[in-house]
């Protein structure tokens, strides 16, 4: 009994089998017109359009109108032999998968056509139907397998031209490098950004971290973002030069061989946030001068104590807050000359007041905090630089907490009062100890020194006043730099250079 194999059942999506869209179109070609017609019996089972020719011209005219999938063919035939045939079809229609028929044995001569016409299967006379049919369902499914094969080539060709043309054309600096951080190629806009030519920038730049300050850091933090998640992302300077770059792994059967990187140079914007980030700093320390100006004898008051806030968190980062960077130090340089902006609410009775103050006008005095609190959340609601706005708040809402907790305006203690307001505390206290108040004298740094060591414990944090006996090298130096008399004799108020 003849067993029936539909084309379905060889190409159905399953495991091992490939799905064809259309239905496959087969040509046999013999110049006997029985065996073709078996053929086409035989070939009834598979869901196929099939076509017959009886000479080698005919079939090739056949294949020049029609898509022709796989192509059948006898060795000997009149005007060309079979093997000629299916040369010239390899030649016009590689994707046409070839089958030879014949009657010969030859080893030598089988070996050489197929050879020749890279031909799929070698099928000999007579024929067995099953055989026969099992034979062209397999090329069909080799038909599908190379068309495939042909479609994903194209696509990657395409692919390929388009990521090219993305890299070379892209506006940003876009480079490939090895996995030393070598730069191997880059595109154009790189060359802009580094050099006069390719080789140039490559010589001005040949690594991911060429030129760079801390290069060696930033070489480790990205090996170690590379090794982990695959990428790597971060702000970099060179020579004035700021940009966003950006590194990601490049894997060959999970094998990491390559790194690609995109360099987008945001120095214009950084130049752009820092004159709009001073803009806003005048703003805001203007307010904060109108509560100077009105007691003609706080002096250089803002400019030392930021000056003593920022010496006494430099001193505490490398010896015991290993939390603070050099952004932390930078915002409370310009956060803490706003610590006291609430005392423009203050009336002048009270705040210039010469003598002791009563409970009632001590108790306004103390909402200085909280006005300037008020103040500095409006301003940040408003202003796009917050970083240090932010901790401004914070300093104005507690620099006048104390770690015992018997502080104002809320109680706080210990580490509920935050890091930024404990330093100001102290800078503050110093500075107030150590000038003239309409209300007091100057006193000297010693007795200063030992009225914070006094309250080490009760009023600032113990770290804080170790930080600040550390530090009085420098407390020496501000004191004398920014004194009442040299500062207002030579207009030094309030530069923003640090």
């Amino acid at each position: 009994m003849e067993m029936t194999v539909g084309v379905s059942a060889w190409l159905a999506p399953t495991k091992g089998r490939i799905a064809m869209t259309r239905r496959p179109c087969i040509l046999l070609v013999d110049d006997e017109p029985l065996i073709l017609s078996s053929y086409r019996r035989a070939l009834r089972a598979l869901d196929a359009t099939v076509l017959l020719a009886e000479d080698p011209l005919h079939a090739l005219e056949l294949c020049e109108g029609n898509e022709v999938d796989v192509i059948v063919a006898d060795y000997r035939m009149p005007l060309m032999n079979g093997d000629e045939l299916l040369e010239r079809v390899r030649a016009r229609w590689p994707q046409t998968v070839r089958l030879l028929v014949t009657a010969h044995t030859d080893v030598n001569m089988i070996e050489e056509v197929v050879r020749r016409g890279e031909v799929y299967r070698f099928l000999t006379k007579p024929c067995d139907t099953l055989k026969f049919r099992e034979a062209v369902a397999a090329a069909i499914e080799q038909h599908v397998r190379l068309d495939q094969r042909e479609q994903e080539y194209r696509k990657r060709e395409l692919d390929l031209h388009s990521y090219r043309h993305l890299f070379e054309s892209a506006p940003d600096a876009m480079m490939f490098a090895d996995l030393d951080g070598n730069i191997v190629r880059v595109n154009e806009a790189y060359v802009r950004a580094h050099g006069e030519d390719k080789r140039d920038a490559l010589r001005n730049r040949p690594t991911l971290v060429s030129g760079l300050s801390q290069d060696r850091e930033i070489w480790q933090a990205m090996q170690e973002g590379l090794a982990g998640e695959g990428h790597w992302s971060g702000e970099i300077n060179r020579c004035g030069y700021t940009a966003l770059l950006a590194v990601s792994r490049i894997d060959d059967d999970g094998k990491p061989y390559a790194y690609a990187a995109v360099e987008k140079d945001i120095s214009e914007r950084r130049r752009l946030e820092e004159q709009v980030r001073a803009a806003q700093y005048e703003v805001i320390l203007a307010t904060a001068k109108l509560a100077e100006y009105r007691d003609p004898e706080t002096g250089a008051h803002l400019e030392r104590m930021r000056r003593y806030s920022q010496a006494l968190a430099w001193k505490l980062g490398e010896t015991r807050w290993s939390w603070i960077d050099e952004d932390y130090v930078e915002a409370i340089f310009f956060a803490s000359p706003l610590h006291d902006v609430g005392k423009v609410g203050i009336p002048d009775a009270i705040l210039l007041k010469p003598g002791k103050l009563t409970r009632e006008e001590w108790a306004e005095m103390q909402r200085h905090t909280l006005i300037g609190a008020e103040v500095l959340a409006a301003a940040g609601d408003s202003l796009a630089e917050k970083g240090w706005l932010s901790l401004a708040h914070t300093i104005a809402l507690q620099h006048h907490e104390k770690v015992d907790g018997s502080g104002y305006p809320n109680g706080l203690a210990g580490e509920e009062i935050d890091p930024a307001a404990r330093i100001v505390a102290l800078a503050d206290a110093y500075d107030a100890i150590t000038s003239k108040r309409v209300y007091k004298g100057a006193v000297c740094h010693e007795e200063a020194r030992s009225r914070i060591l006094e309250s080490s414990g009760s009023h600032f944090d113990p770290e804080v006043v170790e930080a600040f006996l550390e530090s009085e090298e420098a407390f020496h130096a501000i004191r004398e730099r920014y004194s009442d008399e040299k500062v207002l004799k030579g207009g030094m108020l309030l530069k923003k250079a640090s």
